[in-house]
C-alpha cells in the first residue's frame, strides 16, 4: 500500500508558479534540478552574504570570523570537509534569522540569499547538509519564502517519504490530489495528517494539547499546534496562554505561555507580538524581557490583539509572568 501511494504521488502533475507544468517523475527523468547545489550558490551569493551581519555588532566573534574566512576562501584550492561546509551553513542561518541581535530575532530567516542555500542544499549529497536544510526551511522560513519556491523544493524532493521531507513538503501549495497521497505516506505524525487537511488528527491534537499536565510534551503540542496553524488550532493555543502549566529547572521555572506565544508565531508569521517579542521573552528573563520591552506593556499588547480578533481575553489572571530565575543553589547528590 505504501508503495502504491508513493507512486501516486510521483505521478501527480501540477500547475506551478507561471503555468509551468512540473511532475516528480519528469523532474527526475529530464534531470531539471532544483538549482545549483549549495556549494556553488554560496559562490554566487558570496558578496551578498559577506555584507550581512556575520557576529555580534559590538565586536568581532570567533564564529564570526571563521565564517567570513570561509566565504572569502571559496573557490580557491583549499579543500573543506564535509563538516566545514555544515558548520558554514549552520552559522549563516544564525546571521540570516539575528539570532546574535538580543531582540532582532523573529524566528524566521530575514536574508533571502540564505534561504535559497537552504533550497539547493536539498540535493546535496551530504545527509547531514540536507537534513539541516530540511529542518530550515520548515521551521525558520516564512511562508511566504516557502511559497514562491514551490516548484524547486518539490523537485529536490521528489519520491522523498521520510518525515523532515513531509513536514515541509505539507507545507508548500498543492492539491487535493497531492494532499490525499502525502495524508497516506504521513500515517505515523499526526501533525503533518492536520496540516494536510486530516479532521480527525486536528481534533486529536488539540484535545491532547488541552489535557496535557506536563511542561515539556505540552511544549511539543503546541509547536505542532503552530505548524498546523488552522483556525481550531489558534483557539486552543489561545486558551493555552491561560494555562498554569510550567516547569521548574535548576535555574529558572518557565511558564508554557512562552511556547504558546513562540506557536502563535509560526501562525502570525509578520506580527512582532508572537515573532521578535515572544522569542526575546522565551529567551531572557522577565526581568531583561522588562528592561528592554515592558512586560506590562507587552501584556497589554497580546491582551488587545486577542480581544480585537477573538473576542476573549488572552490571561485569567491580574499578574502574567513567563520566565522567573530563581538562583536556587545546586545541589549535589551522591
Amino acid at each position: 500500500m505504501k508503495h502504491r501511494i508513493r507512486n501516486a504521488w510521483r505521478g501527480i502533475v501540477l500547475v506551478a508558479a507561471g503555468g509551468v507544468l512540473w511532475s516528480p517523475v519528469r523532474a527526475a527523468e529530464t534531470a531539471v534540478a532544483p538549482g545549483p547545489d549549495m556549494k556553488h550558490a554560496m559562490i554566487q551569493h558570496r558578496e551578498t552574504l559577506l555584507k550581512m551581519e556575520l557576529g555580534p555588532p559590538e565586536g568581532t566573534s570567533q564564529n564570526a570570523e571563521w565564517l567570513r574566512a570561509f566565504l572569502v576562501g571559496l573557490g580557491t584550492a583549499k579543500s573543506r570537509t564535509p563538516q566545514d561546509w555544515q558548520d558554514a551553513f549552520r552559522r549563516l542561518v544564525g546571521a540570516g534569522m539575528r539570532e546574535h541581535r538580543i531582540g532582532a530575532k523573529s524566528g524566521f530567516i530575514e536574508e533571502p540569499p540564505v534561504v535559497e542555500l537552504a533550497v539547493s542544499a536539498l540535493g546535496d549529497e551530504d545527509p547531514e547538509l540536507r537534513s539541516a536544510a530540511l529542518r530550515t526551511l520548515t521551521w525558520s522560513t516564512r511562508q511566504a519564502d516557502l511559497e514562491t519556491r514551490a516548484a524547486p523544493i518539490k523537485a529536490a524532493l521528489a519520491g522523498a517519504d521520510d518525515e523532515d521531507a513531509l513536514r515541509l513538503l505539507a507545507r508548500l501549495p498543492s492539491s487535493a490530489e497531492e494532499q490525499a497521497a502525502l495524508r497516506g505516506m504521513a500515517a505515523a505524525w499526526p501533525e503533518i495528517r492536520a496540516r494536510l487537511g486530516d479532521a480527525q488528527a486536528e481534533s486529536g491534537l488539540i484535545a491532547a494539547f488541552r489535557a496535557e499536565p506536563a511542561y515539556q510534551r505540552m511544549h511539543n503540542l503546541a509547536r505542532d499546534l503552530g505548524y498546523v496553524g488552522s483556525p481550531a488550532c489558534v483557539e486552543a493555543l489561545l486558551a493555552g496562554l491561560r494555562s498554569q502549566v510550567s516547569s521548574q529547572g535548576v535555574h529558572d521555572d518557565r511558564s508554557i505561555r512562552c511556547a504558546v506565544l513562540v506557536a502563535l508565531g509560526r501562525v502570525y508569521q509578520t506580527e512582532p507580538l508572537f515573532t521578535n517579542d515572544a522569542w526575546l521573552l522565551s529567551e531572557q528573563s522577565d526581568e531583561v524581557f522588562d528592561q528592554r520591552r515592558g512586560l506590562a506593556a507587552y501584556a497589554t499588547a497580546v491582551n488587545d490583539w486577542v480581544r480585537e480578533r477573538f473576542g476573549v481575553e488572552a490571561w485569567d489572571v491580574q499578574e502574567v509572568w513567563f520566565v522567573r530565575y530563581s538562583n536556587r543553589p545546586r545541589i549535589r547528590r551522591e
